[in-house]
Parts: structure tokens; sequence; C-alpha cells
């Protein structure tokens, strides 16, 4: 599971991590059987932010590298 992931580019995990950070911060997860997932009555504002800025910082990682001179 986790080979596929090493594989992918620097960013794209990072936008996974932050895309899972920011889901983490507004929803819990109370049954992973049944996929019970309940909205957080106080949402983890700390735990969005440190997701937006991952999400944030992988999007300009991406377009660093693609859109960067020779």
């Amino acid at each position: 599971m986790f080979a596929q992931l090493f594989k992918q580019p620097f960013h794209v995990t990072l936008f996974g991590v932050g895309a899972l950070l920011v889901f983490a911060g507004f929803f819990k997860i109370d049954d992973i059987t049944k996929l019970a997932i309940v909205a957080h009555a106080n949402p983890l504002y700390v735990v969005v932010t440190i997701g937006v800025l991952l999400v944030v910082t992988s999007i300009a990682l991406h377009v660093a590298t693609t859109f960067s001179l020779p």
C-alpha cells in the first residue's frame, strides 16, 4: 500500500496529507466498518489550517516544477 505512495512525487503526497488533515478537522469517523462519519461540533481549526497550508504548498511546488524555465 505504501509502496505506491512512495513512488509519487513529493507534492502529490503533500497534497494527500493536507486534504486528509482538512477532512479530519471537520469530520470524525465513529465506526470505520460502517463508514459512520459525523461532523465535529467545534471544528479543529488548527488542523484545518495546517491542512490548507500543505495543500497550498503542494500546489505551489507543482506549479514551480511544471512551469520552471529550462
